[in-house]
């Protein structure tokens, strides 16, 4: 991935509380539409305060390698807890990408890594999410990842 290059967007920390593991997707009550499998994914374990780093790429190339050069050895370095996204996008929804454009989040259902795909209504604000396999998810300039900050 030579070619590609990933760029940190925001210049704001992005500090996510402590989670107690008890906030689901399905339940929240911030999301106006959700995928049904979102009922099916188990609730969380509690989590540490943690910091988040919002990354764009110049090209288009796939989520599933972008998350390769960010941590190829251990992807769970990467996911963050349905407790940390509802967290997120209640706190920081000027980051968000809107008109269409996903958000990325990556996230653990059973033993697989996948993606919680936020969108954002340009108009209304309304979030919905969608969960998708990694492998399936399209990368552009449009689009962006959100991740813990594994170093600077």
């Amino acid at each position: 991935m030579a070619s590609k290059t990933l760029t940190p967007t925001s210049k704001v920390q992005v500090l996510i509380p402590a989670c107690d593991g008890t906030t689901s997707i399905a339940t929240c009550e911030v999301f106006v539409c959700y995928e049904q499998d979102f009922l099916d994914l188990d609730y969380d374990v509690p989590t540490q305060r943690k910091l988040l780093k919002i990354y764009r790429c110049d090209d288009e190339t796939t989520l599933a390698e972008i998350c390769d050069c960010l941590a190829k050895d251990n992807l769970d370095l990467l996911c963050v807890s349905q407790s940390q996204i509802v967290s997120f996008v209640k706190q920081y929804p000027g980051l968000l990408c809107t008109g269409g454009n996903p958000n990325y989040f990556l996230i653990k259902n059973d033993d697989q890594v996948c993606t919680a795909t936020v969108y954002k209504g340009e108009s209304t604000g309304e979030l919905s999410v969608h969960l998708n396999h990694l492998n399936s998810c399209m990368f552009d300039k449009d689009s962006q990842l959100i991740v813990p900050r594994l170093s600077d």
